[in-house]
């Protein structure tokens, strides 16, 4: 059985079209996939990240250990801010969204490499 996202109804509301992914049940798009894109960069948009998994970090070397495991980043980790992060894990390239805040961190994982 897949998994579902606690959004699942208000997506089923907005039309959206769904497709699996790694076990779950996720809008593939809402009917109009130029339009989604034209919010998402110029105007504004709400993304479901239910099905990613997160890691909270938090403590003063944080950042420190952050910068040892990513050997590749798409920016410095400034505070209130996303960074895309690769790294890799068991051999395997792992690439995760990394979120500073307040001095915390929250570490985002792709559906299909949650486990890593």
């Amino acid at each position: 059985m897949l998994k579902s996202s606690p959004f699942e109804s208000v997506h089923r509301q907005l039309d959206a079209r769904f497709g699996e992914y790694a076990g779950w049940s996720l809008p593939a798009d809402f009917g109009d996939p130029k339009a989604e894109s034209h919010a998402i960069h110029e105007l504004c948009a709400v993304v479901d990240l239910s099905s990613f998994g997160r890691i909270y970090l938090k403590g003063g070397s944080t950042k420190d250990i952050l910068n040892g495991v990513f050997q590749q980043k798409s920016g410095s980790f400034a505070e209130d801010s996303w960074v895309w992060a690769k790294g890799v894990f068991d051999g395997d390239q792992v690439l995760c969204r990394v979120l500073r805040l307040n001095g915390d961190f929250v570490v985002l994982t792709h559906p299909e490499k949650t486990q890593k």
